[in-house]
């Protein structure tokens, strides 16, 4: 099973998006966590939004009173974590094709315990 941690601050509608595309790219089990880092208007409502759409999917939900930042969002997102693998990605982030098929990568990391991390190639239309 694949984690999908994906750390949220005032922007329910990216995070909406985000895990959207993965639940349309990634044909594999997954669960979503989803690490709200002291939003002002929690994301709460979102992920029921989400919940009632893909009621196959699972999601997990956190709510953090204080920012604990990326890198604290994104560790409270792993101790959290049940998959055998990890993906991080952003809230305002979105898959939108995939080179390599999604259980390719995952059998690299069965395959070669040596690979710990892969990046993926980031697009940013704005900057090109």
């Amino acid at each position: 099973m694949l984690s999908i941690v994906i750390i949220t601050r005032n922007r329910a509608d990216e995070l909406t998006r985000a895990a959207e595309s993965c639940i349309d790219k990634l044909k594999i089990e997954k669960e979503f966590i989803i690490i709200d880092n002291g939003s002002e208007v929690p994301a709460a409502a979102s992920l029921e939004m989400l919940r009632e759409r893909f009621p196959r999917e699972h999601f997990l939900y956190e709510y953090e009173r204080t920012n604990l930042g990326v890198s604290g969002g994104r560790n409270r997102g792993y101790c959290l974590a049940r998959g055998e693998f990890v993906l991080f990605l952003d809230d305002d982030a979105v898959i939108q094709t995939l080179k390599v098929p999604v259980e390719s990568i995952l059998k690299t990391f069965e395959d070669r315990p040596e690979v710990s991390i892969i990046a993926a190639a980031v697009y940013d239309p704005e900057y090109r």
